[in-house]
């Protein structure tokens, strides 16, 4: 009697299968927009490690979300200066 490979199911796998049933749902720009976050996300596990909600001691809400947003102005009012935008 031959026996089947045992399936796991995981967190990830359970994580992986909805996204993949998002996406079937989704058109090419909704799919561009996810790959790139996708990316920023790869960026940041290569260069902080692997994302652990459930260790993370970071506060995402007060201060990490405030200091992307406030370093997202910076960047595009440079970007409007440079470009001679408003003054």
């Amino acid at each position: 009697m031959s026996r089947r490979p045992t399936i796991r199911i995981t967190p990830r796998n359970v994580a992986h299968e909805a996204l993949a049933h998002i996406l079937d749902d989704l058109e090419t720009d909704e799919i561009r927009v996810l790959t790139r976050l996708a990316e920023r996300l790869r960026t940041g596990m290569r260069v902080y490690g692997v994302l652990n909600l459930a260790r993370d001691q970071r506060d995402f809400r007060e201060v990490e979300a405030r200091e992307e947003v406030e370093d997202l102005l910076v960047y595009l009012a440079c970007a409007w200066l440079s470009k001679g935008g408003a003054q």
